[in-house]
């Protein structure tokens, strides 16, 4: 059943008024473009010990999670490179663990997997001031 309008409703008839009849879809896309630009994210390149050669945040974060997926075989739930547009100064990398997980043991484990990683991809020089931090996000539970 519907509910009578009220004064508090009023301001979504004055929304659709100011709204005009544009049933042009490129006037939506044109007025959206700009913000649709700025949310995808592109990456920032960084520099590696090779000269001229840099690699692209986005291709560095895909090839650190299948290295770490690899060798500790646990869902990523995030994984962040901070730099600051040049380098590379911060990964910080959130797992989900297993209840019977040694958590201590297995973040040193995956941070030096991250560690030689980086070095692997940017080179030791690059990665070597590279801050890796490893934060438990979640725990599963146990298959039943």
């Amino acid at each position: 059943m519907a509910q009578p309008a009220n004064d508090d409703d009023l301001w979504i008839a004055d929304a659709a008024a100011e709204l005009g009849d544009h049933t042009d879809d490129t006037d939506v896309y044109n007025r959206l473009q700009p913000k649709l630009r700025a949310a995808v994210r592109r990456g920032v390149p960084v520099a590696t010990d090779s000269t001229g050669i840099e690699v692209n945040t986005r291709a560095l974060r895909y090839s650190l999670a299948r290295i770490v997926h690899d060798v500790c075989e646990r869902e990523i739930a995030a994984l962040h490179i901070d730099t600051d547009g040049k380098a590379v100064e911060r990964v910080r990398i959130d797992l989900i663990g297993r209840y019977d997980d040694d958590l201590g043991v297995l973040g040193d484990r995956v941070r030096d997997t991250a560690r030689a990683g980086l070095a692997r991809l940017l080179g030791a020089q690059s990665s070597a001031q590279t801050a890796v931090e490893i934060r438990w996000t979640d725990l599963e539970s146990p298959a039943r």
